[in-house]
């Protein structure tokens, strides 16, 4: 065993906008939402 992590997803109309993973859960969700968001911004939204 050793470090758990957690793994979390934005997704929206049935696509997954962003993915995460870290230490603790608000850390992966923070990640996915981070991803979400750079990938909204990129397609100019």
């Amino acid at each position: 065993g050793g470090a758990s992590s957690f793994a979390a997803q934005v997704s929206a109309g049935g696509r997954v906008l962003g993915e995460g993973a870290g230490r603790r859960k608000v850390d992966a969700e923070r990640a996915a939402a981070a991803s979400a968001l750079e990938r909204l911004e990129g397609d100019g939204a």
